[in-house]
């Protein structure tokens, strides 16, 4: 192929790419970076628009979570003080008492909005997210670190009391330093409710397990070494009636065996073939690691 045919098939090529282009539409963009949230808030990992959220006639109110009686500071956009920070109980007529308090505080410095910040604080967080859910009044959280490390700004003292850590939680919502909670409901709420029971029922057993384990390795290692590989219903079972090694001697396996099947439904074939390789490593049975078994 000549240079000529070349820069032609390249040019033909190029033309064609453009007119492709061209006939295409444009890929959507979205010019925002946030969604819009409980209360009409956005949730957003951009500062200025939290920052922007914080508006003039915004009240904000910093609350310092504990397990039976909370403190509440209120203060402007700016984070100047509006009020000598108040308690308020865990109760339904405690948030009452909020919602008062917080409506009172918005007539008297000509408010029109209301922003509450807290740190989520174990569980007892949950019970006023609902409240403040049912009120449609709009909630964000801050992080409990930046909240320990920010204590040292107001006063240069790292001391911690409920009335400094409402007001170092407020100035930090002023600040912008918060992000918006996703509130699940519904079908979601028990999902995850659900997920999280499943996790600790299952490091639960595990525990429940690993116990059972050491025991059986202590005190009857041929149980696990020989029969059975693992722990099932016929070890539970064994277990359950005769956990010694050392009951194993005169034991009378038919008796065993029927009381086995009347009361637990286990096959007789595999208890059989277990209690015979469990007396064969049985035989001459003596007390392990200086522990006598008749007094576990």
């Amino acid at each position: 192929m000549s240079s000529d045919s070349f820069c032609s098939a390249g040019a033909f090529l190029w033309d064609f790419f453009l007119a492709y282009l061209q006939k295409k539409s444009p890929p959507l963009r979205c010019s925002c970076t946030h969604t819009t949230h409980q209360g009409g808030l956005t949730m957003n990992h951009n500062i200025n628009e939290r920052l922007d959220q914080v508006q003039e006639d915004t009240l904000v109110i910093g609350i310092d979570i504990a397990k039976r009686k909370h403190f509440a500071y209120a203060a402007d956009h700016r984070g100047r003080e509006l009020g000598k920070a108040f308690p308020f109980h865990q109760s339904a007529h405690g948030f009452d008492q909020l919602y008062d308090q917080m409506e009172q505080l918005k007539q008297t410095h000509q408010k029109s909005n209301i922003l509450i910040g807290f740190e989520p604080t174990g569980h007892y967080w949950m019970n006023l997210a609902q409240f403040l859910l049912q009120q449609d009044i709009p909630f964000v959280m801050v992080s409990p670190l930046h909240v320990n490390r920010a204590k040292e700004f107001e006063d240069n003292l790292q001391t911690k009391n409920d009335k400094k850590d409402a007001r170092v939680i407020a100035r930090m919502v002023t600040q912008g330093y918060f992000h918006s909670p996703r509130s699940l409901v519904g079908v979601e709420a028990e999902l995850r409710n659900g997920a999280a029971h499943r996790d600790r029922l299952k490091k639960e057993g595990a525990r429940l397990k690993n116990q059972i384990i050491r025991w059986i390795d202590l005190y009857f290692p041929e149980l696990l070494g020989s029969a059975y590989k693992e722990i099932g219903k016929t070890v539970i079972c064994i277990l359950k009636y005769h956990p010694l090694p050392e009951q194993w001697h005169h034991l009378d396996i038919e008796a065993f065996l029927s009381k086995l099947k009347e009361k637990e439904a286990s096959r007789r074939s595999s208890i059989s073939f277990s209690i015979h390789w469990i007396n064969r490593g049985n035989d001459g049975c003596e007390p392990r690691n200086g522990v006598d078994h008749r007094s576990v």
